[in-house]
């Protein structure tokens, strides 16, 4: 009889543990969202490498942005439903830092793409600009593009590696005029290293990927300049935190201009607003490209070696140009009498044949930075 009972009472036992089972998962099933949220909300952010933007996210907006993420990835039309209410505010935020954040998904018709929300969840809509076969195909291009580019700019130094990453983009991308025919790919990676053409998306898109490529750091910078929506780049080389605008530095022209290469921030300031600044490290250091290059004259001694030199190394390489900047008052003036007085003594030694005349080109708001066009020709 006693055992009888107790084998009862065990299978009675086993049915309610059952029965609590069942009711569990039918609730989680239907409510298991709540569990989710809360463990969402009471989360801290998480931290990804070459992700400035996600980095500045509450852990809720980061769980947007990585929902829409891995759809994009799996080619999806429509997100999993996300147990958040989100503004349009903080949705279109999370849809700019995507595309800020992730260069290689250049496929998406962001502008296109809709939210639906209400008190219980949101879902996004997304849409593409090209189909899953074309994108896979843009990509592996891109992809392969792109490890060439690196095995080309790599270099002992992380300065050496930057300065040949902008370089590469000044020579091979053509910024696109404002009557050039609309096209999606004018504003993303793929249209600055594989069409050769962009706007100035395009330029700082593709410059943060071949960084980041190169194991630098590298992000977006969102803002306006001169009135306009503009975006450029945020590095940090040696130590330090600067500010780099490929864009600006592509003058159309055979010539490479550095005037905006590793500014800080009162420089780039002077042209330049700065969208999400909060998010940004402080940018101080005075080292820019001119620095690191002995280019930036302090008096007129300087300035009477440096132009000498500069006419003979344009010269024997066969340069039309070359750089300077001007650090000190009445530089200006200097600059002009040592350039005669150079001209002067090349030409008496008979080799080349300099005119006295030379063109500046202006590399930033300031004119302190100048590309000095000078004209010559062998001497008969």
């Amino acid at each position: 009889m006693g055992k009888g009972v107790a084998k009862n009472r065990k299978i009675t036992a086993m049915i309610i543990a059952f029965v609590f089972l069942i009711i569990y998962v039918l609730l989680f099933v239907k409510y298991g969202f709540l569990f989710k949220k809360a463990s969402v909300e009471n989360a801290r952010p998480i931290y990804r490498e070459n992700s400035l933007y996600y980095n500045n996210l509450s852990r809720k907006n980061q769980y947007l942005y990585d929902v829409i993420k891995n759809a994009i990835n799996n080619f999806d039309s429509f997100t999993e439903e996300i147990p958040y209410k989100y503004s349009s505010d903080e949705f279109n935020d999370v849809v700019k830092f995507i595309i800020c954040d992730n260069p290689m998904l250049f496929y998406v018709n962001y502008d296109s793409s809709v939210m639906y929300t209400n008190d219980a969840y949101t879902k996004v809509e997304l849409k593409y600009a090209v189909d899953k076969e074309d994108a896979v195909i843009m990509r592996k291009a891109l992809e392969n593009e792109l490890d060439k580019i690196v095995s080309q700019v790599k270099r002992d130094s992380d300065f050496e590696t930057e300065l040949a990453i902008h370089d590469y983009l000044v020579q091979n991308c053509a910024y696109l005029s404002d009557d050039a025919s609309e096209n999606y790919l004018n504003n993303t990676a793929y249209g600055a290293i594989i069409n050769r053409k962009s706007y100035c998306d395009g330029y700082a898109l593709a410059f943060k990927e071949l960084m980041n490529r190169c194991g630098l750091f590298s992000s977006t910078v969102c803002g306006n300049a001169k009135g306009l929506n503009h975006m450029w780049n945020l590095v940090f080389v040696d130590d330090n935190f600067y500010y780099v605008d490929v864009t600006w530095d592509d003058a159309d022209s055979d010539m490479i201009f550095h005037g905006y290469l590793n500014v800080n921030e009162a420089e780039i300031s002077k042209s330049h607003e700065i969208s999400y600044r909060d998010f940004l490290p402080d940018c101080e250091d005075s080292t820019d490209y001119y620095h690191r290059a002995g280019l930036y004259m302090q008096n007129a001694e300087e300035m009477n070696t440096f132009v000498n030199s500069a006419l003979r190394s344009s010269a024997s390489s066969g340069k039309k140009y070359f750089e300077i900047m001007l650090g000190y008052e009445g530089a200006s003036a200097d600059l002009r009498s040592a350039f005669s007085a150079a001209v002067k003594s090349i030409n008496n030694e008979g080799k080349y044949k300099f005119s006295d005349a030379f063109r500046e080109h202006y590399c930033s708001e300031d004119k302190n930075k100048i590309n000095i066009e000078v004209y010559y020709e062998d001497a008969k």
